[in-house]
């Protein structure tokens, strides 16, 4: 797994996506954390949200915002913040792993609070949302169309997980005959008359 915790990576990755532009493809990096880990002692503990301070869940938030400037630094066309397959951010949202009473649980939209403050803080940024996606990913192989939709209405619409890249001046579609009802879905959900696939 490749890392974007550290200025000093940029050069490396410019070189990585100017040889991905070069074919005329778009690079688009994936943003995951597997766990939350606390020094202590002289030892590295890993700590589930039930136990995370406030501080440490604004300290998570602020480091993936700062991963996606490098991406974009680096040339990347867009970012997808991973909230699946059991890494930090699913566990997160789960109800069944997060019984926090503040901000950041309890109910579904507050549980999923620390993605929304995700997109929401690499947006303020200042990032091009016209050439630069930023969109995450929820569930997984088992995961059902209901799920993510409930995850979708409770962000709101504009961290909708995307399946339309916009790439410079055109757009790559991604098409997978498994996210056909949910793109259309998405659609009656924005009453949009452009196509999510």
């Amino acid at each position: 797994m490749m890392r974007l915790c550290d200025d000093n990576l940029i050069p490396q990755y410019r070189k990585l996506t100017d040889v991905i532009h070069r074919e005329g493809c778009p690079a688009v990096s994936q943003l995951a954390l597997g766990a939350y880990y606390r020094e202590t002692n002289g030892r590295s503990l890993q700590v589930e949200p039930d136990r995370m301070t406030s501080d440490e869940i604004r300290l998570v938030i602020r480091r993936f915002i700062e991963a996606a400037v490098r991406a974009e630094k680096a040339g990347f066309d867009g970012v997808q913040i991973h909230a699946a397959h059991f890494f930090f951010l699913s566990r997160f949202i789960s109800p069944a792993l997060n019984h926090r009473t503040d901000e950041y649980g309890v109910a579904a939209e507050k549980r999923a609070r620390i993605l929304l403050e995700i997109l929401e803080g690499v947006r303020r940024t200042g990032i091009d949302e016209e050439t630069f996606l930023t969109h995450y990913r929820d569930g997984s192989a088992e995961a059902a169309l209901e799920k993510d939709l409930s995850l979708t209405r409770s962000l709101g619409i504009r961290t909708l997980p995307a399946y339309l890249i916009r790439y410079k001046e055109r757009s790559l579609i991604l098409k997978s005959f498994r996210y056909e009802d949910f793109a259309r879905a998405i659609d009656d959900l924005l009453g949009t008359d452009r196509p999510s696939i």
